[in-house]
């Protein structure tokens, strides 16, 4: 087993280790950095540094080994799914027929976010219902604010700001789980957006933007079939690696809704990934977002498609709330527009989401 190129070099995680089985791998030389606060929805989370005589490798085969019963893997490592992007303004909303402003659409949704630090004194986001609660273990340092405050303000920004939210009558509940990488990269880990998935789930909140990417993870995988067995929608990015590369996580995991993004002309981004896996199709390039720095800026990428579906899933939950979380998904499909081939494909999914009875 290589090692792998995609997480944090000498460490493990693992979900619902016995004391036995902690006691063995602390006495085999793993040394436990984190543990989390209480038990999660799908048992306790541990984070470990490996011993320093084998490799990261190795010391997972021994990890499974010493603790048959548990869920170990790799601390994998999770990136926003933004892409460089040097072209100008499109009006993506008019595109999926999302309510043009002066008029807003006026649904009081509850969004669940998980994403890099948001800055709630960001004019756009000034007075509006932001929580944001610290996800970052082990004293690390957090991320840059660039991204997660654009995702943010795209969500539920002031209805007069510069680029107006999508929902801005709405609340977002955030939870900041990327910390600065000692090279300067902002990167979420598998222990702390599991526990972040965890914190949102028991706030009961239904509908969760993850506008990230990464690899398989097991422990990624359990929080996420939770999520789907508590009615939670998961709404992920398809990500930017293009139409060859392989699939990305969480978006490729069955229940997680997977977004790409397409142009104003609604030609798919180039650097979409592309696969089974896509679900529907959001303007994501040259999209108008705020900054922590500047007043707006353009943006493209998976990333920035991902909060269209999430505002129209959570719009729609706000309003059927006894609706399981297949009829809502199964509606975006009805009326979505259909791209590329026939039906369901591989580069645009169901087709771009179209919300007019979402908010009339």
């Amino acid at each position: 087993m290589a090692e792998p190129a995609n997480a944090l070099p000498r460490e493990i995680v693992a979900l619902r280790m016995t004391p036995a089985q902690l006691t063995a791998l602390e006495a085999r030389g793993f040394v436990l950095l984190a543990r989390s606060p209480g038990p999660l929805a799908v048992g306790d989370l541990f984070r470990f540094e490996v011993p320093s005589t084998i490799s990261t490798a190795e010391a997972l085969r021994l990890a499974r080994d010493l603790a048959p019963s548990a869920i170990i893997d790799f601390n994998h490592i999770y990136r926003p799914a933004q892409a460089e992007c040097r072209d100008l303004f499109c009006q993506q909303r008019r595109t999926i027929r999302w309510p043009q402003p002066p008029n807003e659409c006026r649904v009081e949704a509850s969004i669940g976010l998980i994403d890099t630090t948001v800055d709630r004194n960001a004019p756009a986001l000034s007075g509006q219902k932001v929580t944001v609660l610290d996800g970052v273990s082990g004293g690390r340092p957090l991320a840059s604010m660039n991204h997660g405050t654009a995702i943010a303000a795209l969500l539920i920004g002031r209805s007069d700001a510069s680029v107006p939210g999508l929902l801005p009558r709405s609340e977002v509940v955030t939870v900041q789980a990327f910390h600065k990488s000692d090279a300067g990269e902002d990167i979420g880990d598998t222990f702390d957006i599991v526990t972040a998935v965890d914190t949102l789930l028991k706030r009961g909140l239904k509908v969760i933007n993850l506008s990230f990417t990464g690899p398989n993870n097991r422990l990624l995988a359990e929080i996420v079939a939770r999520s789907a067995s508590e009615q939670t929608l998961l709404v992920a990015a398809a990500g930017n690696r293009g139409p060859t590369a392989p699939v990305v996580y969480p978006a490729g995991y069955e229940s997680v809704v997977a977004v790409t993004a397409v142009g104003d002309d609604l030609r798919i981004y180039r650097g979409a990934n592309r696969g089974n896996f896509v679900d529907f199709a959001a303007p994501g390039v040259n999209v108008q977002v705020v900054s922590a720095k500047v007043e707006t800026r353009f943006e493209t990428g998976t990333s920035f498609a991902a909060p269209f579906i999430t505002a129209a899933l959570a719009a729609s939950r706000a309003q059927q709330p006894a609706a399981s979380s297949d009829a809502l998904v199964t509606a975006l499909q009805s009326s979505a527009t259909d791209l590329g081939k026939p039906g369901r494909d591989p580069v645009f999914g169901w087709g771009l989401v179209q919300v007019p009875e979402i908010c009339p």
